[in-house]
């Protein structure tokens, strides 16, 4: 690899890094934000209906799993993009 495509390379890292970054703060503060719901959902479940807290914790929950699962994809992509990166710099 040149070092104009390892320049070019680096570049292109920093600017998809960056990218991700801002969907993973996004989508963890999202994550966050369900989890608290689901705390204040088992305080309610006390006071309000539990059939009802109980369905709306397992949506939210379902929620939250899809969301960790996209991220675990992302992350793998990442990871598997970091590593081809590598690869090319070895050659």
């Amino acid at each position: 690899m040149t070092e104009g495509e390892q320049f070019l390379a680096a570049k292109e890292h920093t600017i998809t890094s960056k990218r991700r970054t801002c969907a993973h703060v996004i989508l963890t503060h999202d994550i966050n934000t369900k989890t608290k719901s689901i705390m204040q959902m088992f305080r309610y479940g006390v006071d309000v209906s539990p059939t009802a807290c109980a369905e709306i914790i397992d949506a939210l929950a379902d929620d939250i799993l899809s969301d960790v699962d996209v991220l675990m994809q992302d992350l793998e992509n990442i990871k598997q993009w970091a590593l081809k990166q590598k690869a090319k710099l070895n050659d």
